[in-house]
């Protein structure tokens, strides 16, 4: 009996014990300094609903970053003898990577795992991370302008990796390393369209792996000839002081053995790792100068700006609203643009009532469009009088300042007309006196003033009845009967139905505006593309390119597709020109439609 008791604990406890499991996987060995490696958690036995919570202490020596979560839920049915179970088995894949700053020794984890009350851990990890040996025939370089640098201005920032002609032909696979990109908290960085670009430079930042395009060209280098191959974006400080940047760098895979396939396509059989790198350097900006500066800038840095103010209405009345649409254009990042102190901008709060506060814009096609509204306090007005913007030039180290063109306005002044105002005759002094009440055609044919007894012109200025009825009764009350009523009221009501139905569907083709049609055909380009392309790195290349032409994106199955193409990729015998297999097509043509139907 004992024994019995003693099963059905261990029965019941197996389930407790092992329901919730977490394990550790990595990319294989050998691991270098500032080559990324791939940590996933792979999470079992937890509910589907609410996603866990993951933790994991910072690895000293090392940067460990979450990439993505891929939930995947798995359902299974069995019928025996006519009973039918199912069960449901929930697993998460936490995607971490890992870049080592420093060779020797690197643990990372343990990972602790918690959903509500329930937990589960997974063993900490460790690296032994070498240094990759410096490369001879390369050069990487972060070019920027020189200084002074200021909070606000637009510097151009240039990513360039020389090579030789013979070192590209053995050229394997490349991941580039900048830690400037990391830093979101401190820059805002723009991409430059480069429609004729043919090639991505792959760098690994913390938010993933960002591809940038690149151009190539030929330059010399200590008196030998170099392929430049170069990478340009745009950077805003978005706040002042001192920032230390960590060196730039590229680790690069030479081959060392080739190998030649079925179809005689040589490819790599063997490959080492090679690394170059920038130098550290420091970079301070500054904000504009308190000395000289207008009253009505507000924050904006660059050049060119131009001021247009329209009005939606001109001839008004005193105390009438007037909205007020300013554009603002300029060489600069809109975003940080705001709008100065009307009051302080040309706008005298002694005839113009203005808003207090900040007025928010937005940044459309090049523009930051700003809506005021206004009123005219004084009937003397007969214009909006110019508005002013002030900006700070870097380049020249001086304020600017532009101006509107002014905007002719006619105001009245407000009638205000109160029920003392109202004249009327009394009715009741006619009937007084025996004569009759005056008709009303009488009083209409009459000077403005009422007559009153024996032509005597009579003012009552109060007294006037400006009741408004109230009772349903009344105010419902028809002198048609519902049986002649019923067939107009009918046509009426399926009329307005019609209608209703027809501007439903014109509004539908009218929403659908150029870009989003032009954004549909690019992407189901892409997307036929993808149909067509017999390589991993063609697949991965046009699912960039849709994800970064269309918002909507499904993150997690992008994340993964993403990195088994990178896996097969950077594998040996891998690279750009591997064979795609069918079910990793048909997983990338699912998110091609999932990035499609977000665009409609």
């Amino acid at each position: 009996m004992k024994t019995l008791g003693l099963l059905l604990v261990l029965l019941v406890g197996i389930p407790c014990a092992f329901a919730q499991q977490a394990q550790v996987r990595v990319s294989a060995s050998p691991y270098y300094v500032g080559v990324p490696i791939d940590v996933h958690v792979i999470v079992d036995g937890f509910e589907e609903s609410p996603e866990p919570t993951i933790e994991a202490d910072a690895p000293s020596g090392g940067v460990l970053s979450l990439v993505g979560i891929s939930p995947n839920v798995s359902t299974s049915i069995q019928i025996i003898n006519g009973q039918m179970t199912r069960d449901q088995s929930v697993r998460f894949v936490y995607r971490y990577r890992l870049v080592a700053q420093q060779p020797g020794r690197l643990e990372v984890g343990p990972f602790s795992i918690t959903q509500g009350t329930t937990t589960a851990s997974a063993r900490a990890v460790q690296f032994e991370i070498g240094e990759v040996p410096t490369a001879s025939e390369q050069r990487f370089r972060l070019v920027l302008p020189e200084g002074p640098h200021w909070v606000g201005q637009r510097l151009p920032v240039t990513v360039e990796w020389w090579l030789t002609e013979s070192f590209a032909e053995r050229l394997a696979g490349r991941r580039a390393r900048v830690p400037l990109f990391d830093l979101l908290d401190r820059f805002k960085f723009e991409d430059e369209e480069m429609p004729e670009a043919t090639s991505t430079l792959a760098v690994d930042t913390v938010s993933g792996v960002l591809d940038l395009p690149v151009e190539v060209r030929r330059d010399e280098w200590r008196g030998e000839p170099y392929l430049v191959v170069s990478a340009n974006r745009t950077m805003i400080a978005l706040k002042a002081g001192e920032v230390a940047i960590e060196p730039a760098s590229i680790v690069t895979e030479e081959a060392t053995r080739w190998s030649t396939d079925f179809f005689g396509n040589r490819t790599p059989a063997a490959v080492r790792r090679l690394r170059v790198e920038d130098e550290a350097r420091t970079l301070v900006f500054k904000s504009p100068p308190a000395e000289g500066r207008p009253a009505s800038f507000a924050g904006a840095i660059g050049e060119g700006f131009t001021l247009e103010v329209s009005a939606d209405r001109s001839v008004v009345q005193t105390g009438d609203p007037i909205r007020l649409t300013i554009d603002v254009r300029g060489d600069a990042a809109l975003e940080t643009v705001s709008l100065p102190r009307l009051a302080a901008s040309g706008l005298d709060p002694d005839d113009f009532k203005i808003p207090e506060g900040p007025v928010a814009g937005a940044v459309d096609g090049g523009v930051k469009r700003f809506d005021v509204v206004l009123r005219v306090k004084n009937d003397q007005v007969r214009e909006i009088p110019p508005i002013e913007l002030s900006w700070f030039n870097p380049d020249i180290g001086q304020y600017e300042t532009t101006r509107s063109r002014p905007i002719a306005v006619s105001v009245r002044a407000a009638t205000v007309v109160s029920a003392a105002d109202v004249v009327t005759a009394s009715a009741g002094d006619h009937e007084a006196e025996g004569n009759e009440p005056l008709e009303t055609e009488e009083l209409l044919e009459g000077e403005p003033s009422a007559i009153g007894l024996r032509g005597e012109r009579v003012f009552t200025l109060s007294g006037a009845e400006l009741a408004i009825e109230t009772r349903d009764d009344v105010l419902r009350r028809s002198a048609v009967p519902w049986y002649a009523r019923a067939p107009a009221l009918s046509v009426m009501y399926a009329g307005g139905l019609l209608a209703l139905v027809l501007a439903f569907a014109h509004r539908r083709r009218a929403s659908v505006r150029p870009d989003v049609r032009s954004l549909r055909q690019t992407l189901e380009a892409e997307r036929r593309a993808i149909e067509r392309e017999a390589r991993v790195g063609g697949v991965a290349r046009a699912l960039r390119r849709m994800a970064a032409a269309s918002p909507a994106l499904p993150r997690a199955d992008y994340d993964s597709i993403l990195l088994d193409c990178d896996n097969l990729a950077y594998a040996p015998g891998g690279g750009d020109d591997a064979p795609i297999d069918s079910k990793l097509r048909a997983r990338a043509l699912g998110v091609a439609d999932a990035i499609i139907e977000g665009a409609r």
